[in-house]
Order: structure tokens, then C-alpha cells, then sequence
């Protein structure tokens, strides 16, 4: 845990070097990020509590979790922005009648409104969009408990296993 502190910490530290290189000056809506760093590390504890689970029986589980969380990342807004694929889906409509339906699903994904909302809040200096950000809070805090529970009842039977 601490590990993981010190990780942020040196993360932060490289971002307000660069954006003191390219003069980006935080606004008020920097206040939010506290907000998205608690959000993150619920989508983490979420998915630890399955892969943790999972992994004391299957142990090829390991190496699944990082390929899925690279995935997730793939799908997210990182190197593109939100307002591309809302573009795309929403305004142009590259789908047909199914645009919607895979914005959706694609905001399912909670990385697109944490990474939009990082973005948005330091580098645009805007709110956040809860629009994009609310299909994935709500996923991710109606699995939680599941995830929850799924470690609580397979954790009876971790020293028989192990």
C-alpha cells in the first residue's frame, strides 16, 4: 500500500512538472481529482476482490488480470479524447440505430470516466462530464459488494487450497 502511495505520489510529481513546461495553470475543478483518485481505487479494490479470489484456485489468473486491465485501457480515452467517440456515436451516428447502445457500453467501462475526468478537470480545466461518468460509477458500485462477497465466502477455503 505504501508502494502504491509513493507510486502516486512520484506520478503527481511528474504531471506538475509538465504542466509547469507547457504553462498549464490548474483551475478550481482540480478539486475534483481527490474525488477521482478515491473513485480509482474503488474500481481497483473491485477487481482485486475477484482476481484475488480467483487466483488462489486458478492460477493462470495472474497473468489474465494485467491483460484485461491493458484492455480496459485500450478502451478508454487515453490517447484519444471522449468527445471523439461522442462524436462519432452521438453527433454522426457510425453505428446506425445502435450508436446509443454501444456509448453505453463503452462508458461501462469506469477508466473512460475516471481518465476523461482527470483530463478534463487538470488539462481543460471543465467539469467533469457525469454524463459519461455515471454508467461506470454505477457498475462498479453494484459490483462491488458481489466482489465483496465473492472474496469473503472463497476466502474460507484459501488454506485448503493453498
Amino acid at each position: 500500500m505504501v508502494t502504491k502511495v509513493v507510486e502516486l505520489g512520484i506520478s503527481f510529481g511528474i504531471l506538475a512538472g509538465m504542466m509547469i513546461y507547457y504553462k498549464i495553470i490548474p483551475t478550481v475543478y482540480a478539486f475534483w481529482i481527490p474525488v477521482f483518485v478515491l473513485y480509482t481505487m474503488v474500481v481497483a479494490l473491485t477487481i482485486s476482490f475477484f482476481g484475488a479470489a480467483m487466483n488462489v484456485y486458478y492460477r493462470d489468473i495472474a497473468q489474465a488480470i494485467p491483460i484485461g486491465l491493458s484492455l480496459l485501457m485500450y478502451g478508454s480515452p487515453v490517447i484519444y479524447p471522449l468527445s471523439l467517440v461522442q462524436k462519432k456515436l452521438l453527433t454522426e451516428r457510425a453505428a446506425g440505430e445502435w450508436s446509443e447502445h454501444f456509448y453505453t457500453l463503452y462508458t461501462l467501462n469506469p477508466l473512460v470516466g475516471i481518465i476523461d475526468g482527470f483530463q478534463r478537470a487538470l488539462i481543460g480545466a471543465t467539469q467533469p462530464d457525469f454524463q459519461a461518468l455515471y454508467p461506470g460509477l454505477i457498475l462498479t458500485f453494484s459490483i462491488l459488494p458481489f466482489s465483496y462477497w465473492f472474496f469473503k465466502r472463497a476466502e474460507n477455503w484459501f488454506a485448503d487450497v493453498i
